[in-house]
């Protein structure tokens, strides 16, 4: 879970936050987290990237980790477990990347040994809100509804759009 320690260049406190990000192939989480950390970040190893940010006078330690081995693993490794916010993204162009959320909600719960897996801090991230109509596969009413029902925070994103990224990654922080 989150933890704080000193930052001993400036003696200020380091806020760590462990965010993983969960969905099916090719539906953007590797760009979500390039884009995000940009050319500012560390890469801690294959799939981890860590990126350190300022938020109302508050350093963050993000580490972002990846979840290619998931995919062609169907495990979560055990560097992925005691994450502090779980991101799980589906393709607004691809019907089945979201009706497999609560596939990966499931996954999640059961082998990441969450205390309180009800309060636990998803948030169901639908990428390229920026294709066409014709193209979209999942409304975006769709998504809000059905996560309203889980009780889950939704927004949508374009990996293309820089601050549409920075605003999911920042929801822990605030």
């Amino acid at each position: 879970m989150s933890s704080a320690s000193t930052d001993l260049s400036s003696g200020n406190k380091r806020v760590k936050i462990k965010i993983l990000i969960l969905g099916d192939r090719g539906v953007g989480k590797t760009s979500a987290a390039r884009k995000f950390v940009g050319n500012t970040c560390e890469i801690i190893s294959q799939g981890i990237l860590r990126k350190s940010v300022r938020v109302n006078d508050k350093l963050y330690e993000l580490n972002v980790f990846d979840t290619v081995s998931v995919e062609e693993f169907g495990e979560v490794p055990p560097e992925y477990k005691d994450v502090d916010i779980c991101l799980l993204m589906y393709s607004a162009s691809d019907l089945s990347s979201f009706k497999n959320l609560t596939y990966w909600i499931s996954k999640f719960k059961k082998e990441a040994n969450i205390k309180n897996a009800d309060t636990f801090p998803f948030v169901v991230v639908g990428n390229k809100q920026d294709v066409p109509d014709y193209a979209r596969l999942i409304s975006r009413k769709e998504a809000d509804d059905w996560c309203w029902n889980n009780n889950l925070w939704h927004s949508e994103i374009s990996t293309k759009e820089e601050p549409t990224i920075n605003r999911i990654f920042g929801v822990g922080m605030a």
